[in-house]
């Protein structure tokens, strides 16, 4: 492989990344004009119980395949606890195989409280 394909398959690799990452103060204001969209916290319900993003709803893992009734319109934003949360990834990963436009808040509810957006308890 040449330099130029290398550099085409990163580029691709985090393009593709991209398109499925929203940054916390855009997700911030989807969730304040009201946007359709839903808001999935994967941490533990303990973690979720202390605090979390405004309208958000709490799913495990174990969770991730009951989706009948959601609106298959609407996209799915989705965040675990920081950049290195696997569980973020798979759950994102699960509702885009299920036909979901879904997004992963860039650093988790890590980076969402250090940019001090709002919190429900």
């Amino acid at each position: 492989m040449n330099a130029l394909q290398t550099h085409t398959k990163h580029d691709k690799f985090f393009d593709e990344i991209l398109a499925f990452t929203i940054n916390p103060t855009e997700a911030d204001e989807q969730i304040r004009k009201g946007s359709r969209v839903m808001v999935i916290d994967v941490r533990e319900s303990k973690d979720f119980i202390k605090r979390h993003v405004p309208n958000a709803i709490n799913l495990s893992d174990r969770q991730w395949w009951d989706t009948s009734g959601w609106p298959i319109d609407w996209p799915l934003i989705v965040y675990g606890y920081s950049f290195t949360c696997p569980v973020a990834d798979k759950a994102v990963s699960e509702f885009a195989r299920q036909g979901f436009l879904v997004m992963e808040i860039a650093g988790g509810f890590e980076t969402w409280q250090k940019n001090r957006l709002p919190c429900e308890v």
